[in-house]
């Protein structure tokens, strides 16, 4: 089924603080199968535009901490109070993931090992001379 532009904006955005609402209630107050709701998710999700609310800054993938150190990082007070109130973490959350980039950790289960690390593991599998 096709929805409009304008209507799937309108259900990604109830998604979306102040609101929270889950896609299981959704799916069931808009008519609209669970599955699309997900799909519109990860898509919104994939360009950087939805943080996902619902879980704690510790449960979101790398792009999305990643996401909201570059988007925050320049704020002042007010302007980062007004950004956590429409993404959703709060302030204090912020500051550990910042510190998580800065130290070179992984943000996430999705982010890849520093380049070091993967071409160790090749070295010890693979010996000098043979591939």
């Amino acid at each position: 089924m096709r929805y409009s532009k304008e209507r799937k904006e309108a259900v990604l955005k109830k998604m979306m603080p102040p609101h929270n609402r889950s896609i299981i209630e959704l799916a069931k107050e808009e008519g609209i199968s669970e599955a699309a709701l997900y799909l519109w998710r990860g898509q919104v999700r994939e360009r950087g535009l939805l943080l996902d609310s619902d879980r704690a800054p510790e449960g979101w993938s790398a792009r999305d901490k990643f996401n909201a150190v570059v988007e925050s990082a320049a704020m002042n007070e007010s302007e980062l109070a007004e950004y956590c109130r429409r993404k959703g973490p709060y302030p204090e959350q912020l500051a550990p993931l910042a510190q998580e980039l800065r130290d070179g950790r992984r943000l996430g289960p999705r982010s890849e090992p520093p380049a070091e690390k993967r071409a160790e593991g090749r070295s010890q599998a693979y010996p000098p001379g043979r591939t």
